[in-house]
């Protein structure tokens, strides 16, 4: 996929760097869609190992691509998957119920940095200390984000970060991975 994006995509690094920052050629994974960006790294086991009775915490401010795809591989490991709930009165992440959902057993925690459906931009830097604390993996889903804000992948501080190059007007079926390079 690397040698694809090269060969075909000659020029767009410069546009990728007008928007993002802190992204360097070690740090950075291209695949096919953002999601098999996450499932390669979780998948193969090379970021973490997830065992029954672990768990995991999503939102339901985030992408069905991005929920979905960890509830299936929780249900394939006996995962339990905690979800924070929102706000009604202005449509923002309950942090009470996300610090709720942390515990020993977490896993991974991963958010959305901005809701394609309503447009909250979540607190991410704030949640992902959050996650650290528990001593879980942070990733954000930023597809609704990255096409519409200047973002410093390194600020964020996530572990990975995702990002589909067909919400940046580019090819369908490509996506980004940012990690940091302890990861």
């Amino acid at each position: 996929v690397a040698k694809y994006w090269a060969e075909n995509n000659k020029g767009l690094t410069s546009n990728i760097d007008a928007v993002l920052t802190g992204i360097t050629p070690t740090t950075d994974t291209s695949s096919p869609a953002a999601i098999e960006a996450y499932l390669v790294t979780t998948v193969q086991g090379q970021t973490f190992t997830l065992t029954a009775g672990d768990e995991m915490v999503v939102t339901t401010l985030d992408h069905e691509a991005n929920v979905s795809t960890w509830r299936a591989m929780a249900a394939d490991r006996d995962v339990t998957v905690h979800t924070v709930d929102i706000d009604p009165d202005d449509v923002t992440l309950d942090l009470e119920d996300l610090e709720s959902k942390l515990g020993p057993r977490t896993k991974l925690v991963a958010v959305g940095y901005a809701s394609n459906a309503v447009g909250t931009v979540n607190p991410v830097a704030q949640i992902m200390d959050r996650a650290r604390a528990v001593g879980a993996l942070g990733i954000v889903d930023a597809c609704q984000s990255i096409p519409h804000m200047s973002v410093d992948v390194a600020s964020l501080g996530a572990d990975l970060v995702a990002w589909s190059g067909h919400k940046m007007l580019g090819p369908t079926g490509l996506g980004l991975l940012w990690g940091r390079p302890e990861v």
